[in-house]
C-alpha cells in the first residue's frame, strides 16, 4: 500500500517551492501558546471578575447576555484597555514567554516550526498560510536566517513582494496578536477583505497544499477560498491526528480537493518525518541532473579543442574523485543480512552516485581521439579497485565492482556506436588488478555481471526474478537513459549494447587462452575450452540465431570479413596482425556460440 507521507516527501523533494502550507492552531499546540479564541475567553473571564460575576464554563455566552454584543477581539480588549500600548502589554503575556516559560521551554518555536523553517531555508516551501496569531513561525524562520514577508492585514497585501519573488511569504489570514483587527468570531471568520481573497485564490490555484493542525470547522472564508479554486494542479495532502475524525466541513473539503489524508501523531512528528525523508532523498539523489547537464556541456566544449586538453582532463578527474569519495559511503560490506530489496537499493545508490560520470565517459568515449584514451583507462582502473582484504559478506564485496561494470559498458557501447575500435581494444584488454597477490585480468574477463553478482543472486532482485541476465538488464535500462546525450535511437542503442557484449565475450575467451595453450591442447587431442563466463543479454533473444543475429553478422564466410570484424582484427585483437584473417578469432567465435547454446539448454 502506498505510504502517503512518503509520496508527499517525494513530491516536495521533486518540486521545490511548489507546495504551500496551511497551518492551524494544532501546529502551535505543544508550545503552550493559546489560540486566539482561548485568549478571548480568558479576557472575558477577567472582565467578569472585575464585575464580580462568574461567567461559568461558557464565557462567550455570558458576554453576549451581559453586553448584547458578539465577543470580538477588539470589543473585549476595549473594555480592559484604553490605549494601543496598554493592549500590546496585555496581549504580550499570552504570546511572549516569561522567565518561567523559558525555563520550561514554553512559548518557543516547536519542532514543527523549526522543521518548517528548515524546509524553507532549503527552498522546498515558500508560501505559508496560517490561522495562528502567534509569531512562533517567524521566530523559527529568523533562527535560520530567513526574513519572511509577513502579510497580516489587507493593507499589507498590496505592498507585498510577489509570491514568486519572495524567499518566503507568511500569510496570517486572521491577523497578528498585536493588531486589534484579529478575527475570532463566527461572523468575523465568515468573510475576508477582497484583497486577501485575491491573494488566497492565487495561492490555491498555483500551489499544491499541505494542511496540518487546521480543523476547517470555523473558518468559513478560508474554506470558501479553497472551494473557489477550480484547478487541482498538484495533490493536496491533509494531515489528521491519529484516532481523530475530521469534521463535516473538513471532510467536504478533503473530498472536494481529492486530498490524500495522512494520519499523524502530532504536527511535530509529521514535519519532523517530512524533513527527515527529504534529507534522505537529498542524500540518495547525489547527482543533480542540472549539474550533470552542465558537466556534459563543458565536456563537449573541451573535447575537440587541443588548447583545452588540461581542462578536459581536470574536469573528468574531478568528477571521478567526487564519485569515488561518494561511493565510499555506500561500499559498506559488514552486515548480517542482505536480501533482494537491500541488493537493489544498493545498486540504485551506486547508479545515483555515478550517474554524472557515466554520462561524461560515454560522451568522451564516443568522440575521443587516441590521446584522450588514457583518462578513460585511468577512470576505469580507479573504479575497478576493490580492496581484497576488506571483511564482510562476499556478495557485498563482489558488488563493489558494479560501478566499474556500468562505466565499462558505457565506454564500450559508445565505442561501438562510433566505430572507435582502437578504444574498444584499449578497454577490453585493460589489465584489472583485483588482488595484489594475483595476476591481473583483462577487463573483458574481470568486469562482467556474474563477477559483480552471481546469477543465483541476480534472480533475487525485485522485478527481475524471471530474467536470465537480471543485472545486465538493469545496466541496459540505466545506460539507455544515461547515454541520451549521444542521440542514439532505442533500436540503435540496443544493437550497440548487444554487439559490445558479444565482442566482450569473444575477447574474454581470446584473453583466457593463448596460442601456446591451444597448440598443447591440439597436440594432446583435447577439445578447446568453452567460455566459462555466462552468456550475455543477447543470448536469450530468439533473433540471436536468425539471419540478422550476431553470429551471422560477425561470421567470416568464404574468406569475406565483415567490416566491423576487419576493424577489430586491425587492432591486433585475437593475435591477428594488422587485419589479416585470424584463425583465433574464429576459434573464439565458435567457443562463444557453443557457450550460448549450452547456457540456453541449461536455462530454458
Amino acid at each position: 500500500m502506498p505510504d502517503p507521507i512518503l509520496n508527499l516527501s517525494i513530491a516536495v523533494h521533486g518540486s521545490k517551492g511548489v507546495y504551500a502550507l496551511l497551518l492551524g492552531s494544532g501546529v502551535s499546540r505543544s508550545s503552550g501558546v493559546p489560540t486566539g479564541w482561548e485568549v478571548v475567553q480568558d479576557l472575558i473571564r477577567r472582565i467578569a471578575r472585575i464585575k464580580g460575576d462568574d461567567c461559568g464554563g461558557q464565557p462567550d455566552e455570558w458576554y453576549r447576555r451581559t453586553f448584547g454584543l458578539e465577543p470580538s477581539y477588539s470589543h473585549v480588549l476595549s473594555q480592559l484597555t484604553g490605549t494601543p500600548t496598554e493592549r500590546s502589554q496585555l496581549l504580550r503575556g499570552y504570546f511572549e514567554p516569561s522567565a518561567e516559560d523559558l525555563e520550561q521551554g514554553q512559548k518557543q518555536p516547536t519542532e514543527a516550526h523549526n522543521r518548517i523553517a528548515e524546509l524553507v531555508s532549503k527552498g522546498y516551501i515558500r508560501v505559508i498560510i496560517t490561522t495562528n496569531f502567534d509569531r512562533l513561525q517567524e521566530q523559527a524562520l529568523e533562527r535560520v536566517g530567513i526574513g519572511a514577508t509577513v502579510i497580516a492585514s489587507p493593507d499589507a497585501v498590496s505592498g507585498a513582494i510577489p509570491l514568486a519573488h519572495a524567499s518566503c511569504t507568511l500569510i496570517k489570514v486572521h491577523g497578528d496578536y498585536l493588531d486589534t483587527r484579529l478575527k475570532n468570531t463566527v461572523d468575523e471568520l465568515d468573510t475576508y477583505d477582497p484583497a486577501v481573497d485575491r491573494l488566497l485564490d492565487s495561492v490555491f490555484d498555483e500551489y499544491g497544499l499541505i494542511v496540518c493542525g487546521w480543523s476547517g470547522d470555523w473558518d468559513t472564508a478560508l474554506g470558501n477560498a479553497i472551494r473557489r479554486c477550480p484547478s487541482r494542479r498538484f495533490t493536496t495532502y491533509w494531515a489528521v491526528r491519529e484516532n481523530a475524525v475530521p469534521g463535516e466541513r473538513a471532510l467536504s473539503l478533503i473530498e472536494f480537493r481529492r486530498a490524500s489524508v495522512i494520519s499523524i501523531k502530532s504536527a511535530d512528528t509529521f514535519f519532523g518525518q517530512l524533513a527527515e525523508n527529504i534529507a534522505a532523498l537529498e542524500t540518495l539523489a547525489t547527482a543533480d541532473p542540472i549539474s550533470g547537464d552542465v558537466a556534459v556541456a563543458q565536456l563537449k566544449r573541451y573535447l575537440p579543442d587541443e588548447n583545452k586538453r588540461i581542462a578536459f582532463h581536470d574536469l573528468l578527474r574531478t568528477e571521478t574523485r567526487r564519485t569515488r569519495e561518494e561511493l565510499q559511503f555506500s561500499l559498506e560490506t559488514n552486515t548480517r543480512t542482505f536480501g533482494g530489496i537491500e541488493m537493489i537499493a544498493r545498486i540504485h545508490a551506486y547508479d545515483a552516485a555515478i550517474s554524472t560520470l557515466t554520462r561524461m565517459v560515454s560522451v568522451t568515449a564516443y568522440w575521443a581521439r587516441p590521446e584522450q584514451f588514457g583518462v578513460l583507462r585511468s577512470i576505469l582502473e580507479e573504479l575497478s579497485t576493490v580492496n581484497p582484504f576488506v571483511s564482510g559478506l562476499t556478495i557485498l564485496i563482489s558488488l563493489r565492482l558494479y560501478p566499474a561494470l556500468l562505466l565499462f559498458y558505457a565506454i564500450g557501447i559508445a565505442a561501438v556506436a562510433s566505430a572507435n575500435f582502437s578504444l574498444l581494444k584499449e578497454i577490453l584488454t585493460l589489465p584489472i588488478v583485483r588482488d595484489p597477490q594475483k595476476r591481473s585480468e583483462a577487463a573483458a574477463i574481470a568486469l562482467n555481471d556474474n563477477r559483480c553478482l552471481q546469477r543465483d543472486y541476480q534472480r533475487e532482485l525485485p522485478g527481475y526474478e524471471r530474467q536470465f541476465t537480471a543485472l545486465l538488464n538493469h545496466v541496459f535500462a540505466v545506460l539507455k537513459e544515461a547515454m541520451r546525450d549521444l542521440l542514439l535511437s532505442p533500436t540503435r542503442f540496443e544493437e550497440c549494447f548487444d554487439r559490445f557484449d558479444y565482442i566482450r565475450a569473444l575477447v574474454a575467451w581470446d584473453a583466457s587462452v593463448s596460442r601456446t595453450e591451444i597448440a598443447e591442447l591440439r597436440k594432446n587431442d583435447k577439445a578447446l575450452p568453452v567460455l566459462g563466463i555466462a552468456a550475455g543479454r543477447y543470448a536469450w533473444k530468439d533473433s540471436f540465431y536468425g539471419e540478422n543475429g550476431l553470429p551471422k553478422q560477425m561470421a567470416i564466410r568464404n574468406g569475406q570479413i565483415p567490416a566491423d570484424v576487419a576493424a577489430l582484427l586491425a587492432t591486433d585483437l585475437f593475435e591477428s596482425g594488422h587485419g589479416r584473417l585470424s584463425d583465433k578469432y574464429q576459434m573464439a567465435k565458435d567457443a562463444v556460440d557453443a557457450a550460448v547454446s549450452k547456457h540456453r539448454e541449461q536455462w530454458l
